[in-house]
């Protein structure tokens, strides 16, 4: 959605309420397309002062399906956002690679941009189908979680039997 921000530059210290919907289908991170499916509107509070800055603060939450990073099920993940941005209101032209000022084009705002940059930010690093998740064997590629996988473990060096009690005491994954 494209808002025009001229009224905000205008009338300086007054905050500006908006909702927009989610337009974008789905977010792409690490290569890989994700969908979105949107929780309602996402507020706005916009706000300029007279030196040039405008304070976007934005809210809501959205969801997308993500896989299990250990057995790759498809785990439905709310993602809640929340996010405050000061940008400088500048007469420069903007280049791509400015991120502060990628989702703005003269004094318009496109809240799409601005809502996948911030989707990116707080995106899960690790997603769990459940925190005892098994995962996948890299054997027979079975998912331990729900069928049993009959492959032999590997008989470990015995001079490893040290460092393999240390990495188990500390295992996070």
């Amino acid at each position: 959605m494209i808002v025009d921000l001229m009224p905000v530059i205008e009338e300086e210290g007054r905050e500006f309420d908006m909702d927009a919907a989610v337009s974008f289908p789905e977010i792409k991170s690490s290569g890989i397309r994700y969908p979105v499916i949107p929780c309602g509107d996402i507020s706005f509070v916009l706000r300029s002062d007279s030196k040039k800055k405008l304070f976007i603060h934005g809210y809501g939450r959205i969801r997308t399906v993500i896989p299990c990073d250990r057995c790759l099920t498809p785990v439905d993940t709310e993602i809640p956002l929340d996010f405050t941005r000061t940008v400088h209101l500048k007469d420069e032209e903007v280049t791509d690679w400015d991120e502060e000022r990628s989702f703005l084009n003269g004094t318009e705002l496109d809240t799409d941009k601005l809502l996948q940059s911030e989707i990116l930010i707080v995106w899960p690093v690790k997603t769990l189908c459940r925190e005892d998740c098994l995962g996948i064997c890299s054997k027979c590629g079975a998912n331990r979680n729900t069928e049993p996988c009959s492959c032999e473990e590997e008989s470990a060096d015995p001079r490893m039997t040290a460092i393999r009690d240390i990495f188990n005491k500390y295992k996070e994954v």
